[in-house]
């Protein structure tokens, strides 16, 4: 069957329904692009001591490349996340002249041998443009001519750190990582650009893309030097002396030359141009990754990665006409990118976009299979890639032949897979609040109150400069930090005056600062608490019962945002709702994020948490922690609804009001004991209070078997652990007594 125009639209129409569309795609590009801006603005806050000289102070920009932050990935494509820290403390120069004072200066040292796209990192003195020749750190290597060189496993060093004993680092490429779903680079910045990453401006082109305009802001891009060797470097085991950590296999069993190469990346300017492209050259390009992973992957594994299909794309769209880019021909779109892999396939030669002199094969597919990577491609492409037709992914196989034959067929429709893009997209956006925040949370509690107090009174300050000097982004996400750190201090403040039994003033309540949406519940909720832990009980009363009145009937995301605890999606009728608003009206009426307390807001948590803070009970449980993950365990966190149930029933407890009592004991337990466990989440703090309860109530029996399910559903850094001595210990005193 050839592919007509009228069966290349419905290809294209399916691929909207599966999340390609402009809306969506604009979505996640929103989205991963605020995430950096949230990072930006959480790093000024923990970096910047002098707010006039915040931009300057900065020491990393956390960056977001590759399928998710191009939007060219669909909902079951699997693609991982690249996440890259570029150190903005550190800088590579091209000449000494480039030397700056105030930041770690790298000469890229390069000679006749120095592989393409690569250079060694030749460590330059901190008091002026000098090769540093004093070195007695890891990372360092001192040559035969005393020359110090920076070496590429910083990254592994680094990461060791962060994750556990029993998690293995893995390789690919530049990056590092312990999961299938996260990689990480460290890099750093080279502000001018080497030789030959002005590829991309000199050669000859047709001319209408990249425009001129694109490649002027492709020169203000910069360069990443990233810690990668080159592909065809000695890698045999060598005997040397002392280059890195003896415990480290990764340097132990590569040569020294290989550990002293990095790579420049032109990251930065890639996305610029795939953010460039219409949605019908996404749409060939999301067919052709798609044609990669069910047909080539199997065969080259990720040697033949989307990067190569990515440069293909970008050739092709240089070379070819703009006007062939339509829904109705995106199957020859295909085929011209496919015909011109396929080209340089023979020649075994496949240019880099950006970077002059790079074969991308080199390393990557060996000799042997070229001939049957060109057999492969010239199948696809004489068939008139009939492939898709066996493309599993998103069903587009299934789709494709029902829409032909014109069956009727029950698959999701276009208006669930793109609000699963927007709920998708919603939680990455809450996601990186939300671990900023406990980052944020964890370095105030290893400060002293006093200087904990003025950290928050500075971050204050910083939010406010980002409103005057961001962009878009940041000043959204200074906005959406503001009312979250004014509402820590002002809790912060309230504990000290409990804990010396000074009345709250009026101005640190103000503070808590909340609003009528559902984004400030936790706020309200933390006001409440601090209310019922000052006895002001009919106050907190009222507070909760509005608190009660914002959440409503309507359907509500209670949304999870820690590690290795279940996030579950929101009701399917949330779908329509959501796709047509933007992130942060989501996260404003839709979501509603966690409960947390710090340590310095000891005595505005009911007593009953503050074992939460205490979480890890043993040995074990300690072992069990992710050092870099598991970070809030040492705060009290609770999920919104049973915390607001709890805080409604030991308030009318000390109100001695039974009949309230009785309806909020069984609105918690009505939530503990839905089937399934609907809500997720801290699932088992929830269990626990209801134990507390049914305590309050006289009920041991009850308790016990509560904080039992709980430490059972739990079973490592689980409080419940605590409450079930405090019910051994009382028994144990009692029958003494007697």
């Amino acid at each position: 069957m050839d592919f007509s125009q009228r069966y290349q639209l419905i290809l294209s129409r399916i691929l909207d329904d599966i999340g390609l569309t402009t809306i969506s795609i604009q979505r996640r590009r929103r989205t991963w692009l605020m995430k950096e801006a949230i990072s930006s603005v959480k790093a000024s806050l923990q970096d910047v001591k002098d707010v006039d000289r915040m931009l300057e102070s900065m020491r990393y920009k956390k960056y977001y490349f590759g399928s998710q932050s191009e939007a060219t990935t669909t909902l079951s494509m699997g693609s991982d996340i690249d996440m890259l820290y570029c150190y903005e403390n550190f800088q590579v120069i091209l000449e000494l002249c480039g030397w700056k004072d105030g930041v770690v200066n790298f000469l890229a040292f390069r000679n006749s041998k120095t592989p393409p796209q690569h250079c060694n990192l030749l460590c330059v003195k901190h008091e002026g443009p000098v090769p540093e020749t004093r070195t007695n750190k890891n990372c360092y290597f001192k040559d035969n001519r005393g020359l110090v060189f920076f070496m590429n496993t910083v990254s592994i060093i680094f990461l060791k750190t962060l994750c556990l004993p029993s998690e293995e680092l893995k390789k690919h490429g530049p990056s590092m990582s312990w999961n299938d779903n996260m990689d990480y680079v460290k890099a750093f910045n080279c502000p001018v650009f080497p030789d030959e990453c002005k590829f991309v401006f000199r050669r000859p082109r047709p001319g209408h893309w990249p425009s001129p305009f694109l490649l002027d802001e492709a020169r203000a891009c910069g360069t990443f030097v990233v810690p990668q060797w080159y592909s065809e470097s000695p890698q045999k085991q060598q005997k040397f002396k002392n280059v890195g950590p003896v415990t480290d296999d990764y340097t132990v069993t590569e040569s020294v030359g290989s550990l002293l190469e990095w790579r420049y990346s032109t990251s930065r300017m890639e996305r610029l141009f795939v953010f460039d492209w219409s949605i019908q050259q996404l749409k060939v390009y999301i067919l052709l990754k798609l044609i990669r992973k069910t047909f080539l992957k199997p065969i080259f594994g990720d040697r033949l990665s989307t990067f190569h299909m990515k440069t293909t794309m970008m050739y092709t769209v240089e070379n070819y006409p703009k006007d062939i880019w339509r829904d109705n021909n995106i199957i020859q779109c295909v085929t011209y990118c496919l015909s011109t892999l396929l080209r340089w396939s023979r020649l075994r030669f496949c240019p880099h976009f950006t970077i002059a002199n790079v074969n991308l094969f080199t390393g990557k597919i060996h000799a042997h299979e070229i001939p049957q990577l060109v057999n492969i491609l010239s199948e696809i492409i004489s068939s008139n890639i009939k492939c898709v037709f066996q493309i599993e992914i998103d069903n587009i196989g299934d789709r494709l032949r029902n829409r032909v034959a014109g069956f009727n067929f029950s698959l999701p429709s276009w208006v669930f897979k793109n609000g699963a893009v927007a709920i998708l997209m919603a939680g990455e956006y809450s996601s990186e609040y939300f671990k900023c925040f406990l980052q944020i949370l964890e370095g105030l509690d290893q400060m002293t109150y006093n200087d904990a107090i003025l950290t928050v009174r500075r971050y204050s300050s910083i939010l406010k400069k980002w409103s005057e000097v961001g962009d878009d982004r940041h000043i959204e996400a200074a906005k959406v930090f503001g009312p979250i750190i004014a509402c820590t201090g002002a809790s912060m403040r309230a504990s000290r005056c409990i804990k010396l039994t000074r009345n709250i003033s009026k101005q640190i309540t103000e503070r808590y600062g909340f609003g009528d949406n559902r984004s400030s519940v936790s706020n309200r909720l933390k006001y409440a608490s601090m209310l019922y832990c000052s006895n002001q009980f009919n106050a907190a009363a009222e507070s909760l019962y509005l608190c009660e009145q914002i959440i409503g009937k309507t359907p509500v995301w209670q949304m999870c945002l820690v590690d290795r605890r279940l996030n579950k999606p929101p009701v399917s009728d949330l779908h329509c709702k959501v796709m047509m608003l933007s992130n942060e009206d989501i996260f404003d009426s839709v979501i509603v994020t966690s409960v947390v307390f710090s340590r310095h807001e000891l005595h505005c948590v009911p007593r009953f948490l503050i074992y939460d803070m205490f979480r890890t009970f043993t040995t074990d449980d300690k072992l069990d922690r992710h050092p870099y993950g598991d970070i809030w365990m040492d705060l009290a966190v609770v999920d919104p609804l049973p915390f607001m149930y709890y805080l409604q029933f030991i308030t009318y407890h000390a109100l001695g009001s039974s009949d309230q009592m009785v309806d909020c004991f069984n609105k918690l337990f009505a939530y503990v004991s839905y089937e399934h466990n609907k809500y997720g989440g801290h699932y088992e703090v929830a269990i626990s209070l209801l134990g507390h309860c049914c305590e309050l109530l006289g009920r041991l029996d009850m308790a016990w078997f509560n904080y039992k399910t709980s430490f059972t559903t739990i079973p490592r850094n689980n409080a419940a652990i605590w409450h079930m001595c405090r019910i051994v210990h009382g028994f144990t005193v009692r029958r003494q007594a007697n």
